[in-house]
């Protein structure tokens, strides 16, 4: 059974104030049936609302959803969508998630690099399946469709006379299509009709937050590993590390 907004909460009255962990999407098929959660950052952001350090906030995802809330408090039985960048993937080995439950969505604005084609073989092999998120066909991202199981669209990344061919052309690639901030009925309705399959977007429903109480000192390794992870001037290499 899915998990309410307030999943991580305890029965009864917390010891302790509840917070925002991360928010989470349903990702729905045809038939509204949910077919996986993508996870969402909830924390500081910069006075444009961007994150300012995507490793920082996957990190911090991926400690509120598989440490402290749990993988299936956090999803259930379906999938949980991480997103993920070239520098997260490569220094990260082994990945600290089940590749059986996890699809990587790998950020729009990465640089393609034998090193990141080579990294991403890899992890398929190992049983996670890989997402291209945002995705605009052109040329420096053309070759990352050979190695990708689902290509999501932005629907309003660019009009319906171009999106429409290009999710035909992805799905002649035999590419699983997600059509992403779908609106309205006739969103829905056109992208499904080019051969998207997945759906995500504000007319099915909009991201729910997960709360939960901060980790108290039951663990002392676990309440470091959180205190590191919250530093927002934390290092990569420190984060990594209290990580795993």
């Amino acid at each position: 059974m899915a998990p309410s907004a307030h999943a991580a909460a305890h029965s009864g009255e917390p010891d302790h104030p509840l917070t925002v962990l991360f928010a989470r999407q349903a990702i729905m098929d045809e038939q509204g049936k949910v077919r996986g959660y993508e996870l969402l950052y909830r924390g500081r952001r910069d006075d444009h609302g961007e994150v300012p350090d995507a490793e920082h906030a996957t990190c911090q995802v991926l400690a509120a959803a598989f440490a402290e809330v749990g993988l299936e408090t956090a999803v259930g039985s379906v999938p949980a969508w991480i997103n993920v960048t070239e520098r997260f993937l490569t220094e990260f080995d082994p990945l600290p998630f089940p590749p059986g439950q996890t699809v990587l969505e790998l950020l729009e604005d990465q640089e393609v690099s034998p090193q990141l084609i080579d990294r991403i073989r890899d992890l398929r092999v190992a049983g996670f399946k890989i997402a291209l998120d945002d995705f605009l066909l052109d040329d420096r991202n053309h070759e990352l469709l050979e190695i990708a199981d689902f290509v999501k669209v932005d629907l309003r990344s660019a009009p319906r006379e171009i999106l429409e061919p290009m999710i035909r052309a992805l799905v002649q690639r035999e590419l699983t299509v997600l059509a992403e901030k779908v609106e309205d009925r006739d969103e829905h309705r056109w992208a499904y009709e080019a051969g998207a399959t997945l759906f995500q977007g504000f007319y099915f429903c909009h991201p729910t937050e997960v709360e939960g109480a901060v980790p108290q000192a039951a663990s002392v390794s676990r309440l470091r590993a959180a205190a590191d992870l919250a530093d927002v001037d934390a290092g990569f290499e420190a984060v990594e590390l209290a990580l795993k």
